[in-house]
């Protein structure tokens, strides 16, 4: 049994889900200035999407995964549970979410979750084969689901402040990617697949994803036009923005072999989950 839950936990990439819905419930709390029991249900049924892409995810990259250390373990390349039966349950689970969603909210929000898994496995999954600028498809993918919790709330997916947060959230996932990808450059390269690693020296790519960091700091600051934001969290917003900003100069001096990525890895996700928190933090004790 405890085999099996760590299988599916892998082939449902829970960890990186939970933060998707976190995503998703910030949109749905920036539309409403508060947490509802009515978001529970459409909530859990985007979930269910969610752990149904990852899966086709598996199963559409099995071939790839057996090639990298990172991934050659992976519960089909492993061969720890068949490629059909991951094939038949990723598309069982995306079917009955999306059919929760349909019952449990409005259309808009199911026709957002149906954009976001077509964006992930029919765009995104195939280009990370063949092209270095999958990255940006990507990006784009992990914008949609704060507006999946924005259309959730009622609200109009186009509306200027979700649209601000979700370039926010985009952004953000530019420097994400490619750390991910200085960490495992040798692996990407190996599996034959296309990465800016490739293509650019080290210190290149970092000065490229700290121009990016320093892009994604000012996003944020986009929701004092179109959307009401009081001062101290302003004033968070601009310190957590100059924090990030100055930590990761090391990336415009690196020269080294053994620079340390994972922790600007970490660093640069830790910004984006405090920026989230401000903002939602903001919408509660401003509307609440």
């Amino acid at each position: 049994m405890r085999d099996n839950l760590q299988i599916w936990n892998e082939l449902f990439k829970v960890r990186v889900n939970l933060a998707v819905i976190t995503t998703t419930l910030a949109g749905y709390i920036l539309a409403t200035g508060s947490l509802s029991f009515e978001v529970i249900i459409p909530t859990l049924g985007y979930l269910v999407v969610a752990f149904g892409g990852a899966a086709l995810n598996h199963w559409q990259e099995r071939d790839t995964d057996a090639l990298m250390d990172r991934t050659k373990d992976r519960p089909i390349p492993s061969g720890r549970i068949s490629a059909l039966i991951v094939l038949l349950v990723s598309i069982l689970m995306m079917t009955i979410g999306e059919l929760i969603m349909y019952v449990s909210s409005n259309l808009t929000a199911v026709l957002c979750g149906i954009l976001s898994i077509l964006w992930y496995n029919v765009i995104y999954t195939p280009l990370k084969r063949k092209t270095l600028y999958s990255v940006i498809p990507g990006a784009i993918m992990g914008a949609i689901p704060p507006i999946v919790g924005w259309a959730m709330a009622g609200g109009h997916p186009f509306a200027p402040e979700i649209l601000a947060f979700a370039l926010f959230i985009f952004f953000w996932q530019i420097p994400h990617f490619w750390l991910v990808t200085l960490i495992y450059d040798r692996q990407y390269e190996n599996a034959g697949l296309p990465s800016i690693s490739q293509h650019l020296e080290p210190k290149e790519i970092c000065r490229l994803i700290y121009i990016w960091i320093l892009s994604t700091a000012m996003c944020p600051l986009l929701m004092t036009f179109y959307g009401s934001m009081q001062q101290i969290t302003l004033v968070c917003v601009i310190a957590a923005g100059v924090w990030i900003t100055y930590i990761e100069r090391k990336l415009l001096n690196n020269i080294e072999t053994n620079f340390d990525y994972r922790k600007s890895f970490r660093e640069v996700n830790l910004y984006a989950l405090s920026i989230v928190l401000f903002l939602t933090l903001d919408k509660v004790f401003y509307l609440g």
